[in-house]
């Protein structure tokens, strides 16, 4: 009995540790963005492609615009990648981005039939030994209906917002964001530590 609830409290311990860890290193990338200190880290920048409800069109003044993000971040000494979540097709075969010292492999899942056959994208990008594997999609949950998953992936964007119902941003063991709505950029954060964040941007 003793045995067991000490397995418990090592589990808990290491889900903690995991936890405080990953808010600890998501904060330093926040105060590393704040302060324009940003050497060794790699930012995904993407236009908002989402359809804004009747509020947030409303409150949106002059749209801030992809480019001007990325100027900013390469201001800041990041290395910065462009996504283009208009035209998905580009990444309908895999495409392998090159990003400082970082190989990004990008990949787009429109259907169920795209999701059973992905995993000759990942295959492909294993061999070319890519760091992160980003998959574009409408919907994560068409991953979650194939027979592999989220295998591979690292990073999920969802072009609609609806991650709602993934848990913390996460699926499986692969980072989940949804786009922002039209007008808004969105950015992710690859930390030298390979921490993951992200914001949006308006």
């Amino acid at each position: 009995m003793v045995f067991v609830a000490l397995i418990f409290v090592v589990i808990s311990g290491g889900i903690w540790y995991i936890n405080v860890g990953h808010n600890w290193n998501t904060a330093a990338t926040t105060i590393d963005d704040a302060t324009g200190s940003m050497e060794g880290y790699t930012a995904i920048v993407f236009d908002g492609v989402d359809i804004p409800t009747v509020e947030e069109a409303a409150a949106t003044t002059k749209p801030v615009t992809r480019y001007s993000v990325l100027a900013s971040y390469h201001e800041k000494n990041a290395t910065v990648v462009s996504l283009d979540l208009i035209n998905t097709a580009l990444y309908d075969e895999g495409l392998i981005v090159k990003a400082g010292s970082k190989r990004i492999g990008v990949l787009c899942v429109d259907s169920l039939e795209d999701a059973s056959m992905y995993q000759n994208s990942i295959r492909a990008f294993e061999r070319q030994e890519v760091d992160f594997v980003v998959c574009i999609t409408p919907d994560a949950q068409l991953l979650c209906s194939s027979s592999v998953g989220v295998n591979g992936i690292d990073i999920v964007i969802s072009t609609q917002r609806n991650t709602s119902s993934v848990l913390d941003g996460t699926l499986g063991s692969a980072y989940c964001v949804d786009s922002p709505c039209v007008g808004k950029i969105g950015v992710i954060l690859i930390s030298p530590s390979n921490v993951v964040s992200s914001k949006v941007i308006s």
